[in-house]
């Protein structure tokens, strides 16, 4: 019997699902990127501590949570899920459109950053960060003062040509801390997740994000410090953030030998040289976070 399919659009490609994505924007384009369907896969879960396996090879990507399931990539057009029995289809779809989905973006070509961005004008800007560095409390200040959300968690930037930013979905991941300070009207806290990695509550935006690619004007590497400061660094730090802060990184030393490393090193490298990567330092203060926001536009404009 064959499964009904559901259409969408997310990170620049048309999906077709045989999970229904309500975080995603439907498409009615015929032309299918990317195929997602449910499998059989014939392997146990993760019995390691960290509760994953990632397996790189050539035409056939593994990843496995021991909580959440099974996922491989085939090609770079295919993705099929087995999700671990017991499990709801809404925490799945956290690994499928994170870091399954940045894994595939990577294969196909895009510089795949952990992090998240935001539109301003013409522009925009992304934020990186270590776990719980600030990212999308960050990316939040800035839809709360009038801009637009791109992507949160997931980076991704066409490097071919001018520096493109692609968008990903109308959602954002906030502490409850966070989730207090921010000032986004018509944002809906949707059902909490159960899952001892997850610390944040997922919040629709649809009101105040954009569908478009957009021009990278800068990335920012998050500090944290007493007085909000931007500060510029040189082309070699650019490349090793760029680096540390991609999902490559995550994904382990192998995937530099196996999932195209030297076009990555080639992606990262002409970032660096155009200097698009700064430091900016964000107060300790959550409530300050958003007197940021007023310094990275006049840094962005001047």
């Amino acid at each position: 019997m064959t499964s009904q399919m559901h259409y969408y659009s997310v990170y620049g490609l048309t999906v077709a699902s045989e999970f229904e994505m309500p975080e995603l924007r439907v498409s009615n384009d015929n032309n299918v990127d990317v195929t997602i369907r449910r499998g059989d896969i014939d392997r146990p879960l993760p019995t390691n501590e960290t509760g994953t396996r990632i397996e790189l090879g050539p035409d056939l990507q593994i990843i496995d949570w021991t909580t959440i399931g099974k996922f491989n990539i085939v090609g770079t057009s295919e993705i099929v899920v087995d999700i671990k029995e017991g499990v709801s289809e809404a925490l799945m779809r956290v690994p499928l459109l994170g870091s399954v989905m940045a894994l595939l973006l990577q294969l196909r070509g895009q510089l795949v950053l952990h992090g998240s961005a935001v539109r301003m004008g013409e522009g925009s800007v992304g934020f990186l960060g270590d776990k719980m560095a600030g990212k999308s409390t960050t990316a939040g200040a800035f839809v709360s003062s009038g801009h637009k959300l791109l992507t949160d968690d997931v980076l991704p930037i066409i490097t071919t040509g001018v520096p493109l930013v692609v968008p990903g979905f109308a959602q954002m991941k906030f502490t409850a801390e966070s989730a207090a300070q921010m000032k986004i009207s018509g944002a809906e806290v949707l059902e909490e997740l159960i899952h001892p990695q997850f610390q944040k509550r997922q919040h629709s935006v649809q009101d105040h994000f954009s569908q478009e690619l957009t021009k990278l004007g800068q990335l920012y590497i998050l500090q944290r410090a007493k007085e909000p400061a931007i500060e510029e660094i040189n082309a070699t730090l650019q490349f090793q953030i760029l680096v540390r802060f991609s999902f490559m990184h995550r994904f382990g030393k192998d995937s530099l030998r196996t999932l195209k490393g030297a076009e990555f090193t080639r992606q990262c490298a002409a970032l660096a040289d155009l200097h698009k990567v700064s430091v900016l330092r964000v107060p300790d203060d959550i409530s300050r976070v958003f007197e940021v926001v007023p310094l990275v536009e006049k840094h962005l404009n001047g």
